[in-house]
């Protein structure tokens, strides 16, 4: 647990703290609001971000680490007009928390990170509805994210050879349906970054009300060199929502687990797809029953406060 201080005074828990329930669990960030707590989930929801908004402000420090919080960006724009630099320490004006903003950011040793607000507010389905969409590689895990997800309600439309163009038409779908969760696993097929890019905010956009949105970047043969820049653009433009995280397939397949072409799992390896995705859904659905992460939030506001 970490309590924060703001000009060396030393902030209350129910204002604004960090735990883990667990050393293994997901931290998670607790920031007063007048309409209650919100709560901000770090560990494998938490994006990077080389820039900060204009408008982002000091929260609080902690043994090193800085809690920032923000409004969210009219248009996400990998440069934003007026975005600071991570080097700068934004300074503190008046009291540091009034109404969490919906972006929050965690920096530590270097490093920060735009963290996933715990949308707990509304109630998930039972059992929770969750989108999946994607292409050749999600199709071919089809089976395994199927049985992994079975006490979920789930939709998992997978096609071959699908670009991120479908993503939109999709999205709305899932929306539609008031989906708690979409899985999108799009880009592999795309040859345009710049239009990729497009996609990639409309369909976002689109999935603004959905309380968790996972984004899996792309895998490609060396020499495919739109496959970096579609991972570049997924970096960019995710922070800049709220409701977003980035599920890493670029780094978590090993390179013995794919075929010559690159891209696709081999013989033996289609439960990756599972392994990679159902953790973060599980331990998402968790924290907001509340249990996992944030099971033992009200011990921590009793003790800090």
């Amino acid at each position: 647990m970490q309590r924060f201080e703001v000009d060396g005074s030393c902030m209350p828990g129910d204002v604004l703290v960090l735990y883990r329930c667990a050393p293994a669990a997901v931290p998670v960030l607790r920031i007063s609001s007048v309409n209650g707590p919100a709560l901000f989930l770090g560990g494998p929801f938490a994006v990077s971000v080389s820039t900060l908004p204009a408008q982002v402000r000091f929260a609080g420090a902690s043994r090193g680490t800085e809690v920032l919080i923000a409004d969210p960006l009219p248009l996400p724009t990998p440069t934003p007009t007026g975005s600071s630099s991570l080097a700068a320490s934004p300074s503190v004006e008046g009291d540091p928390i009034v109404e969490p903003e919906r972006l929050v950011y965690v920096r530590e040793e270097g490093r920060t990170e735009r963290w996933l607000r715990l949308e707990g507010r509304r109630a998930l389905h039972d059992p929770p509805i969750v989108w999946v969409i994607g292409d050749s590689i999600m199709d071919g895990g089809r089976e395994e994210v199927e049985a992994a997800l079975a006490d979920w309600s789930l939709t998992l439309d997978a096609e071959v050879g699908r670009s991120s163009s479908s993503g939109v038409e999709l999205a709305q779908a899932a929306v539609d349906q008031d989906a708690d969760a979409v899985v999108i696993e799009l880009g592999t097929n795309d040859t345009s970054p710049a239009v990729f890019r497009a996609h990639l905010v409309e369909t976002l956009d689109t999935l603004a009300g959905v309380p968790l949105v996972i984004w899996q970047t792309a895998r490609g043969p060396e020499d495919d060199r739109s496959i970096p820049e579609i991972n570049a653009a997924i970096r960019e433009i995710v922070p800049t929502y709220p409701n977003v995280s980035i599920a890493d397939w670029t780094a978590f397949v090993p390179d013995e687990a794919v075929q010559t072409d690159g891209i696709h799992p081999d013989e033996g390896f289609q439960d990756l797809e599972a392994e990679l995705l159902v953790p973060m859904l599980s331990e998402w659905r968790d924290a907001l029953d509340p249990r996992g992460a944030t099971t033992c939030g009200r011990d921590i506001v009793r003790e800090t406060s």
